[in-house]
């Protein structure tokens, strides 16, 4: 074999390995800002070995932040706790450019809105989720300690326009409450335990929902979900004047909630009270009335109980109806949403639509106006009663 032939496949050789090192540098080169990230793997401040002493200061002063580039305000880093989601501003971000956040409890999901940026600036991986000393990114969870479980970026853009829309969906390991910042290169979404940002907590259900009608009126004129939900909404409409109660609702429109993710919703968020409204029916028409179901295994457990809340829901919402007052009754058993509850928990039977003399005031807006205020002053009525005994024992 001539030394010609020899040479020319080690030139090639030679061609092809010079090009995968240029490749692999550019490649370096773009991912430079986080080259200490992966999408299982973690970052933590120091293992990228030597640092010049200003890195040293910018780490101290921004922990496991400093990871991010650019300068960030010492407003922002005291509000970010110990799970944060950053994410990368596009390039085209300007003045115009907007953010909307949207939060869907009932499913774990929060949903960030960016309009005004170009097509394709955003990806799952330029979606960051800070755990204390670790980072981790990717479109689904990377570990256990990853609060992201699934994440979904998607674009709308009109051919007239020139700026698109982006929706960032985000479902988490639980449900937090939030906090929204930005600087000039980062949005950065602070995770919260609820009860740490806040003092009153309560989730309201208006009962059934989407494909299930749960009762209905003789012929169907009137269904039990359509009747929970404007109840529901006339009582969210009272308790927008009290800013001080956050409130949490498993539905405000004709969809369904399992029974687990109603109650899972008031566990995670820890609160303080869980108030499910509903309408009740049996085959004889001649019973009627308003009951109020408890858990009767918190007998005991608290100095304000299921029973309690349930007692309290009872008379303010009669006395506004005054229908035939049927009493509590306990049904940890057989209610989901009542037994899996550990908060005290009312689940409000307002009337049987299956007797005429109910129906006509189930089905009336006034009377759903006035279940509300009965509601909304049972609500009012028991974190009062929470909050003196709190008091008593301090």
């Amino acid at each position: 074999m001539s030394e010609e032939k020899i040479l020319r496949p080690a030139a090639a050789i030679s061609v092809i390995i010079m090009l995968i090192i240029v490749a692999v540098s550019f490649s370096m080169k773009q991912n430079q800002e986080f080259a200490n990230v992966t999408g299982t793997a973690v970052f933590k401040p120091g293992d990228a070995g030597e640092m010049e002493t200003a890195d040293r200061e910018k780490e101290a002063q921004e922990g496991i932040f400093a990871v991010f580039p650019g300068e960030k305000s010492e407003q922002i880093l005291s509000r970010l706790g110990d799970k944060t989601i950053v994410i990368k501003k596009p390039e085209s971000v300007n003045q115009t450019t907007t953010v909307s956040f949207e939060e869907i409890a009932i499913e774990q999901k929060i949903v960030l809105h960016i309009e005004g940026i170009h097509t394709g600036e955003l990806s799952e991986d330029s979606i960051y989720r800070v755990n204390q000393d670790k980072i981790y990114y990717g479109e689904t969870a990377a570990a256990e300690e990853d609060m992201i479980r699934l994440l979904n970026v998607a674009e709308e853009k009109k051919l007239d326009e020139e700026y698109a829309k982006a929706h960032i969906t985000i479902t988490l390991d639980t449900n937090y409450a939030y906090e929204l910042y930005e600087d000039e290169g980062y949005y950065y979404i602070s995770l919260l335990r609820p009860k740490d940002k806040y003092d009153k907590i309560i989730v309201i259900d208006a009962g059934h929902g989407g494909n299930d009608p749960g009762t209905f009126s003789s012929g169907g004129q009137y269904y039990e979900k359509d009747i929970n939900l404007s109840i529901v909404t006339y009582l969210l409409e009272y308790l927008k004047e009290d800013a001080i109660i956050k409130v949490y609702t498993t539905r405000t429109e004709d969809v369904l909630p399992t029974l687990k993710q109603r109650a899972t919703l008031a566990n995670n968020l820890e609160a303080d009270l869980f108030l499910s409204v509903h309408c009740n029916s049996n085959p004889n028409t001649s019973i009627q009335g308003m009951e109020v179901l408890y858990n009767e295994k918190q007998d005991g457990t608290s100095d304000f109980t299921s029973k309690d809340f349930a007692k309290v829901c009872l008379e303010h919402t009669n006395a506004r109806l005054a229908l035939k007052d049927r009493g509590l009754v306990p049904r940890s058993t057989n209610v989901h949403i009542v037994g899996a509850a550990t908060m005290p928990v009312a689940l409000v039977e307002v009337g049987f639509m299956s007797n005429p003399a109910d129906l006509a005031v189930l089905s009336n807006e006034y009377y759903q106006k006035k279940a509300a205020e009965g509601l909304y002053e049972a609500v009012l009525d028991a974190f009062g009663r929470l909050e003196q005994r709190e008091k008593e024992d301090e």
